[in-house]
């Protein structure tokens, strides 16, 4: 129902958002952080920067037309937001868009980034690579089953479970299953 900053040592309410419930208006995704700000997305469509210290709305980004599932991932000075309207959301840290990748269905997953890429695994079946500066597709390749987690990188190789009861193993560089 809502977003809120307790204290770690006690769990006492430093704040909520909204400070009353919105049953119709839901949050899962998990909040990421970026200077200050509370990046979160709610289960309508909107993704929020809020301020960390009091819970004040610095900018909305309202564009998608889907819901956010997963949380946004900054990497470097971008905020890249997955939504379930196919879309992967490059933001700038005043919430404007940067570009748009899209897939052939949903995104649930969060992505994951070396730097250079993100890795975007669909509910099309598809785990892609791309370019984090622009958002064009560098490769992809098709897993015979939707994905709903964030791959995990390590050393080169993501990896992935797929709804066909299956974990792949994907070379990062050039997509090739290993």
């Amino acid at each position: 129902g809502g977003v809120r900053a307790v204290i770690a040592s006690d769990g006492s309410e430093v704040w909520r958002v909204p400070e009353k419930i919105e049953p119709a208006k839901p949050y899962f995704a998990t909040p990421s952080f970026l200077n200050g700000q509370v990046l979160v997305g709610d289960y309508v469509n909107t993704l929020y920067s809020l301020d960390a210290a009091t819970g004040a709305e610095k900018w909305n980004f309202a564009e998608a037309q889907g819901r956010y599932i997963s949380g946004a991932l900054v990497a470097g000075d971008l905020i890249l937001a997955p939504s379930v309207d196919n879309n992967l959301y490059a933001l700038n840290q005043q919430g404007r868009r940067m570009w748009k990748f899209t897939a052939q269905n949903d995104i649930w997953a969060a992505p994951v980034s070396d730097g250079k890429l993100v890795y975007v695994a669909a509910m099309d079946h598809n785990l892609y690579a791309v370019n984090l500066k622009d958002g064009t597709t560098v490769w992809s390749v098709g897993l015979g089953a939707a994905m709903l987690n964030a791959p995990a990188l390590s050393d080169g190789v993501l990896y992935t479970a797929t709804m066909g009861s299956e974990v792949v193993a994907v070379e990062a560089s050039g997509g090739a299953v290993v």
